[in-house]
């Protein structure tokens, strides 16, 4: 009988405990957004090392968070920034895994896509990889992306 009466106990501590838990997930999505927000703001007004550094923590945010939006968009943003600081190896490698991420998903926003395969191929033109970039603009006018907005 105390077995039973423990594991009564926890369950009903479990019940207690889910609108907490709920509420902290809840938290953690609008701290990212509040992060992200934060990096935007500082991207538009030009402040790059400031962008650079809310995305950071956008992204570490978002790996915490288990979706896969944030964090490809987290990704791609931290993306921006490095290819506005000329920093293309980063800024490629941040493009290149929040696609990844985006063709992972069965539903795909095709604007975000959009966006995303523009600013890669951008840094793929500026580097000097002209068929790299018209490979990927493709892929957005394939039917296969041409999905949910």
């Amino acid at each position: 009988m105390n077995g039973r009466k423990t594991c009564i106990f926890a369950a009903l501590c479990l019940l207690l405990a889910l609108p907490s838990l709920a509420q902290n997930n809840l938290s953690a999505r609008e701290q990212w957004a509040q992060t992200h927000e934060s990096g935007q703001r500082a991207l538009e007004s030009g402040n790059l090392d400031q962008a650079e550094s809310s995305f950071k923590t956008a992204l570490s945010q978002a790996r915490g968070l288990g979706y896969a939006g944030p964090l490809a968009t987290s990704l791609h943003h931290l993306g921006k920034v490095y290819y506005l600081k000329k920093q293309y190896p980063d800024a490629e490698a941040n493009f290149k895994e929040a696609l990844e991420i985006y063709d992972e998903q069965p539903r795909r926003n095709s604007t975000v896509l959009m966006q995303l395969v523009k600013d890669y191929a951008k840094l793929l033109r500026e580097t000097g990889r002209e068929a790299e970039a018209f490979e990927q603009e493709a892929r957005i006018k394939s039917p296969e992306h041409r999905t949910v907005n």
